[in-house]
């Protein structure tokens, strides 16, 4: 059973806390390395999208692994092709919810995705076949 770390839920508030008010949020969209900033565009809005917070919230809710398995549990992660680029696991998800968001902006709009069908969801994010699977599980959860 998951539990929370209150140890590193602390640590988090803590920084939280400690940010200027100037400033303009987490940024969750890149990273440095050396001295070039890394930009994770494609997985990731801009920082300050409008449209953050509900991508956040949708993708979150199904950011668990994505695997085949067998009766004796984990045998191999599921790949699936977005833009021609092979992906595996959560980075095909993150992508995939990105590629539809760039897509229709409002596509995480809770009203929105009340009404929108599975087959719609799966055109705006451009999935292959082998994606098709991470949205059928998706949406058994929410049956």
């Amino acid at each position: 059973m998951a539990k929370v770390n209150s140890r590193q839920t602390g640590k988090v508030a803590k920084l939280l806390g400690e940010l200027p008010n100037e400033s303009c949020g987490l940024n969750f969209y890149s990273h440095e390395t050396g001295r070039k900033e890394i930009v994770a565009s494609r997985m990731y809005p801009a920082l300050n999208h409008p449209q953050a917070i509900n991508f956040f919230f949708f993708v979150c809710l199904h950011q668990y692994g994505f695997w085949h398995g067998d009766e004796n549990g984990y045998r191999e992660p599921i790949f699936g092709c977005l833009d021609d680029k092979k992906l595996k696991g959560s980075d095909l998800l993150w992508a995939a919810c990105k590629k539809a968001l760039d897509n229709d902006p409002l596509i995480f709009e809770r009203a929105r995705l009340a009404k929108i069908s599975f087959d719609g969801l799966l055109k705006k994010s451009s999935l292959t076949q082998m994606g098709r699977l991470i949205f059928r599980i998706c949406r058994r959860d929410t049956s």
